[in-house]
């Protein structure tokens, strides 16, 4: 009889300790949910909603200094969470932001020719077809021939040829931003696709999308468990800069 009383003693300080760690958490989210004004910069805004996080540039779109640019309101995005005993909160972007590997859509088709030609599209050259702008990035190609050996070609193009080549198992890709490519940030200097394996060995056409190779990719921060001080429930101070409460 007891031990029955220690046992329902210890499962009720366990319940008693979760409840409260659980309402000390919401309490923490309930205090920290807003929006934070920058005090150097007013454009610039921190949100927080729930468990989510995004830094906003409030940007007027005829400024001058802002035409030259091709950038989006967002900076930043991802989750936060308070650090324990600490006056702490801890930013993190998103995963598939972090690894910098991007997924591909692919449609493999059969030609009469004894080459292999890679079409490559995505936002950004979609963009430049509209406005008739030059290339902003340089493809890197590695194919593995059917024997196992490996080549690599390189072009600022995005149609590239492999000549006397007829089939291939797999492929990958690299992209290289240009330095001089118009973003506020260029956060992604090397972006690399998942590798491909070829579904039809006698494909030599292959029409390549890369859906989320966008400006906005390219410029957002990568941010891994980023720290910011809570001053107060007010202010919050991230990378040197005072965030206040709106």
């Amino acid at each position: 009889m007891k031990k029955i009383i220690i046992d329902i003693s210890v499962k009720l300080v366990l319940v008693s300790f979760f409840i409260s760690c659980a309402s000390k958490k919401n309490h923490i989210r309930e205090v920290i949910d807003g929006v934070y004004i920058q005090t150097d910069n007013r454009r610039i805004e921190l949100h927080f909603e729930n468990n989510s996080f995004f830094l906003k540039d409030n940007f007027e779109p005829t400024h001058l200094a802002i035409q030259e640019y091709i950038c989006c309101d967002t900076i930043a995005y991802g989750n936060w969470s308070y650090v324990d005993n600490q006056n702490f909160l801890s930013l993190s972007s998103p995963e598939e932001l972090s690894t910098f590997y991007l997924n591909l859509d692919v449609t493999e088709k059969h030609k009469d020719s004894k080459d292999i030609t890679f079409v490559i599209d995505n936002p950004i050259e979609r963009s430049h077809e509209k406005k008739g702008a030059s290339n902003e990035l340089l493809y890197s190609i590695s194919i593995t021939k059917q024997n196992g050996e490996v080549m690599t070609k390189t072009s600022i193009n995005r149609i590239i040829k492999i000549e006397d080549i007829s089939e291939i198992s797999m492929f990958e890709i690299i992209v290289y931003p240009k330095c001089d490519i118009p973003l506020r940030d260029l956060a992604s200097k090397e972006i690399f696709t998942i590798p491909y394996d070829v579904k039809k060995a006698n494909t030599n056409l292959f029409n390549i999308d890369i859906p989320m190779l966008n400006y906005k990719y390219l410029s957002l921060k990568r941010l891994d468990k980023d720290y910011v001080r809570v001053k107060n429930k007010n202010i919050l101070i991230w990378d040197g800069k005072e965030y206040v409460k709106k």
